[in-house]
């Protein structure tokens, strides 16, 4: 199924759906533009109409093949003295096979855009007088509106009863419609006219099925699909629970590399903030990181070289582990000089004897000048020098 869109007003906010089942009428009604998606529920493909009159339009042979926003500029830049809007805030159109660049106010694209986009059909869009043009000056002429198409493929539209006046103003122009100021139709006919006074009656249906037989309506589309969490939705009949799930997926993916760059940028700094903290220490003047290793190098440099051991005597322990006792306070060993400080207090007569005992069968020297005896204990700091291998 497909359904044609016209609007009633040029607020577009009323609008007629007319839905095919191939070239039969299924329905026609008239709904707010808000419940638009429910009247093109069934429809495959979605042709809408928007009043001619809300665009504006210049022939231009584009012989140079520009493109995009240069191909807008040089076309504003022609008609810039017709134009009532900042060229910044249109959108632009060109139709290679009419040769018809056309614009229309931004604001009014975007609001079709934000209605068209979430719908699960193929969208095509074009100015209404895009339904009678066919490089010849055509009239459509219906109960409460008429519709023009230029052989140039510009277009307009406005309100029957306005029709007489139109016309009048373009034959002062020059530009004469023979005898279409004579008629108008009843309210059971539409007609279609040519400057030739050739009054064809034809109905909106038949219109609508000719237009589909047109080759170019792709490549003359007017709509520019914008992708859309909305649109992915409704393509993949989504439920709410799996719209959701798909969302925090997007998110992570999104968000994850700010994050980690983010991460990254903080430890950065947190290491910068370091390493100049250290330099400071180290040089109190110092106020700029350039190149740490060499900095660091320089930093050093005048630092005196410090004794080295080249090796560390550990004989030392087997006497820190006979010493083993509640009485010893402290023991201090200097390996440097090889020698063990250890501070007594209240250590039993005889385990002092014990211990002198054990060390006479080691190459040590014991020194007690600092030890005193009180009550059968001994205090004070016993010093056992030893060698040093």
């Amino acid at each position: 199924m497909h359904a044609f869109i016209h609007f009633n007003d040029l607020s577009l906010q009323s609008l007629e759906v007319h839905t095919y089942a191939e070239t039969k009428l299924v329905s026609t009604e008239t709904v707010d533009i808000s419940s638009i998606q429910l009247a093109v529920a069934k429809s495959s493909a979605i042709y809408v109409l928007v009043p001619s009159q809300l665009f504006g339009y210049s022939v231009y042979e584009n012989a140079e093949e520009f493109k995009g926003e240069v191909l807008k500029a040089h076309v504003l830049s022609e008609v810039e003295d017709r134009l009532i809007s900042n060229i910044s805030s249109l959108d632009f159109f060109y139709d290679s096979s009419k040769n018809l660049a056309s614009w229309i106010d931004t604001g009014i694209y975007l609001k079709l855009l934000n209605v068209l986009n979430p719908l699960d059909a193929e969208i095509y869009l074009f100015p209404e007088h895009y339904l009678i043009s066919d490089h010849l000056d055509r009239l459509l002429v219906q109960q409460d509106k008429f519709l023009l198409a230029y052989k140039d493929g510009s277009g307009f539209g406005g309100l029957t009863e306005s029709l007489t006046g139109y016309l009048a103003m373009l034959k002062d122009n020059g530009y004469i419609f023979n005898d279409m100021d004579k008629w108008s139709p009843n309210a059971e006919q539409s007609f279609i006219a040519t400057s030739q006074a050739n009054k064809i009656p034809i109905t909106l249906d038949e219109l609508h099925n000719q237009f589909l037989g047109q080759q170019d309506l792709k490549e003359a589309n007017y709509f520019k699909r914008k992708l859309s969490f909305q649109f992915v939705r409704s393509k993949l009949k989504l439920n709410f629970i799996e719209s959701t799930s798909i969302a925090v997926f997007a998110s992570i993916v999104l968000f994850a590399p700010l994050f980690i760059n983010y991460s990254l940028q903080s430890n950065a700094d947190s290491y910068n903030s370091a390493t100049i903290e250290i330099f400071q220490q180290l040089n109190p003047s110092f106020v700029r990181l350039v190149n740490p290793i060499a900095q660091i190098d320089e930093l050093t440099r005048a630092i005196p070289a410090q004794d080295v051991v080249t090796a560390q005597n550990l004989d030392a322990m087997k006497y820190v582990e006979s010493l083993s006792n509640d009485s010893v306070q402290r023991i201090e060993i200097n390996l440097m000089e090889s020698y063990i400080n250890v501070d007594l207090e209240n250590l039993p007569s005889y385990k002092f004897t014990i211990i002198q005992e054990i060390f006479k069968q080691e190459p040590i020297v014991i020194n007690t000048d600092r030890i005193i005896e009180k009550d059968s204990a001994m205090y004070g700091t016993l010093k056992i020098i030893y060698e040093s291998k």
